[in-house]
């Protein structure tokens, strides 16, 4: 009971203490608080630093996880030896970044480049169309209008073409200056929660989870080298791959079956390298 209040008020302090003179001792906290989760639950967390961000090819991630494989997942990881964390939700929740989880989420056949936002994006910036002729723009105009005090984004049906004005200003600003990250730019309180999450499948998949699907699609329209993603999610296949390379030596103490991954972007730095202490 003590030890489930304690882990309750970390959370807590992590996620939502905002004044200035608390970031630094929360950024502390936060580590420890992940690096206990990985030594009590060596199989359900990770053991790579939280938050830290890998460099991908922003046109490699091509799967997504969609909405419908979220009940499988939470099927499939089980709570009831877990601390008491608060109400469980499928990845989202901040207690499932850094998260082991088992399943098939990673065999999605829902595809990025299939959202509405993206193609929208793309008619917009490539063949010039304007913002209401967009799906993106008539689904967002529906929804509002079903429910005039609806907001989405902090818009309101009144201020619609200026959300969408944004986008346009997002995508000149990542056109003329690159792709710059939540945590450089000093966005909001706890910047890295806000950049864009990847999960990573039995076999090094990168597969889009959630946050910054306005960027990532601009950043595949302008077809960026890289951007900065966090890994909130990995598959325990993938993870024990990331477990045998970071035990290995040299390069040549690495198991023949797994030596193409060494270069994938999760795995840069591993070999002979001691597990991190989970600092920011």
């Amino acid at each position: 009971m003590i030890k489930s209040t304690l882990f309750r008020a970390i959370r807590h302090f992590c996620v939502y203490s905002t004044t200035t003179e608390l970031l630094r001792i929360r950024e502390h906290t936060v580590s420890v608080y992940y690096n206990l989760l990985h030594k009590i639950y060596p199989n359900q967390y990770s053991d790579s630093k939280p938050f830290r961000p890998i460099y991908i090819d922003p046109n490699s991630l091509t799967q997504d996880l969609a909405n419908h494989h979220y009940p499988e997942i939470k099927s499939t990881w089980k709570l009831e030896n877990h601390l008491s964390l608060g109400r469980f939700k499928p990845f989202y929740k901040r207690d499932l970044y850094n998260s082991v989880i088992k399943g098939n989420w990673d065999q999605s056949n829902e595809y990025f480049n299939d959202r509405y936002l993206y193609k929208s994006i793309k008619n917009r910036f490539e063949n010039g169309v304007d913002w209401k002729e967009t799906p993106i723009y008539k689904k967002t105009k529906e929804y509002l209008l079903e429910d005039n005090a609806r907001v989405v984004k902090g818009f309101n049906i009144d201020k619609l073409d200026k959300r969408f004005q944004q986008i346009d200003n997002l995508y000149s600003k990542i056109n003329s200056d690159g792709f710059v990250s939540q945590s450089e730019l000093n966005n909001g309180v706890f910047p890295y929660l806000d950049e864009i999450k990847v999960a990573i499948g039995r076999n090094g998949e990168l597969i889009y989870d959630t946050d910054g699907a306005h960027r990532l699609s601009i950043a595949k329209i302008l077809d960026l080298d890289r951007i900065p993603v966090i890994p909130m999610v990995r598959h325990p296949e993938w993870q024990k791959k990331r477990d045998q390379i970071r035990k290995a030596d040299t390069e040549s103490d690495i198991p023949t079956e797994i030596i193409e991954y060494v270069s994938h972007p999760d795995m840069v730095g591993l070999i002979n390298s001691p597990p991190p202490k989970h600092s920011l």
